[in-house]
């Protein structure tokens, strides 16, 4: 957004269409399935040893590039381990034959981070 402009500016609305567009278009997991850009995550290390099998990674090269986070962030592609990224692999662990100990774990990481979104825990 142009900071000088206010958010209802006709150019920072434009901007924000385009962006909520873009975080729509299909994207290629690295499992071979297309989906929603904002509904998937950038495969760090980390992230993929948290996911536990239980979130949709975007295929790209080398995700460990920091140049990736000015991109993905514009279009909601998931980069951190916060609370969006356990309530999505929870709800990933739902369709899927659900061990005990892999629900208690994702639950765990909501309850660490609920104080910092408590109405989307709710």
């Amino acid at each position: 957004n142009d900071d000088t402009q206010r958010e209802t500016h006709e150019a920072n609305v434009s901007r924000k269409h385009i962006r909520e567009r873009l975080s729509f278009m299909g994207v290629k997991c690295r499992d071979g399935i297309i989906r929603q850009a904002g509904k998937t995550h950038l495969p760090t290390n980390e992230l993929v040893a948290a996911a536990k099998g239980c979130i949709d990674f975007i295929d790209v090269p080398n995700p460990q590039d920091k140049r990736w986070g000015l991109l993905f962030h514009t279009i909601k592609v998931g980069m951190k381990d916060d609370l969006d990224f356990y309530l999505q692999a929870l709800q990933t662990l739902k369709l899927r034959s659900a061990t005990r100990d892999g629900v208690v774990n994702f639950l765990e990481q909501i309850q660490a981070r609920s104080n910092s979104d408590f109405p989307k825990v709710k």
